[in-house]
């Protein structure tokens, strides 16, 4: 896994956290 993958990974994470809240 590439550094830049596991930080857009972590984006999408949160931004889906954002929705739910």
């Amino acid at each position: 896994m590439n550094s830049t993958q596991h930080k857009y990974i972590i984006r999408e994470r949160n931004h889906m956290k954002i929705h739910q809240l």
